[in-house]
């Protein structure tokens, strides 16, 4: 079973390019970029549910056999790397700088987003190294990194048949919305917080 799921793993990129490849014949790389992002800001935002609110959400898909364990994932020491965010946290964040950028200033920031996915790139093959090695495997997890994989394709793709350049108004556009993603979720998850411990403290007290 698991050389067949890693067989799997191996067919995920090139499904990728094959549909990246018909797809940009129809809609544009950055269209296809927007539209992975909102996948990503989904499938992040159910992980964040399921990690801080509903365990249960999803388990027909998260919880099949041995193998498929959403929660042992999601639970585990690894889905906090910093011991601060969770996985699903981080991937908002990506997801959601990589969406306001590429839908307010595509052309300038594209060569940062390839880098910004690039180094996604790096902590999905850690993610998927480390599934493998526990022998459990996260289905959000997956669907998570189909998304970095696509983003990942569509912008090199896009480089290929463009200039490569890094603009100094693409820089700061850049590093101006990525912080201003990240504080703006800082903000909302102390919030998030709160909101959680009140309920806890009010339902202590009835």
């Amino acid at each position: 079973i698991i050389q067949n799921n890693r067989f799997l793993l191996l067919l995920i990129p090139i499904i990728s390019l094959l549909s990246i490849e018909l797809s940009t014949r129809i809609i544009s790389y950055r269209e296809l970029l927007t539209l992975t992002n909102l996948y990503g800001i989904l499938i992040s935002g159910i992980i964040i549910i399921k990690t801080y609110f509903d365990s249960n959400l999803l388990n027909r898909l998260c919880r099949v056999g041995r193998l498929i364990d959403c929660n042992s994932i999601l639970r585990s020491r690894f889905a906090k790397p910093f011991d601060w965010l969770s996985l699903g946290e981080w991937g908002l964040i990506f997801y959601s700088t990589s969406f306001v950028l590429g839908l307010l200033n595509y052309f300038d920031s594209r060569t940062l987003l390839f880098i910004l996915f690039c180094a996604g790139m790096v902590i999905t093959m850690i993610s998927l190294a480390l599934q493998i090695w526990v022998k459990r495997f996260c289905l959000l997890c997956m669907l998570m990194i189909v998304g970095v994989w696509v983003g990942f394709s569509l912008l090199l793709y896009d480089l290929i048949h463009s200039e490569i350049s890094i603009s100094i108004k693409g820089l700061l556009s850049f590093l101006s919305w990525s912080l201003a993603v990240f504080f703006g979720w800082l903000i909302t998850r102390i919030l998030m917080i709160d909101s959680i411990k009140y309920k806890h403290l009010k339902i202590k007290s009835n």
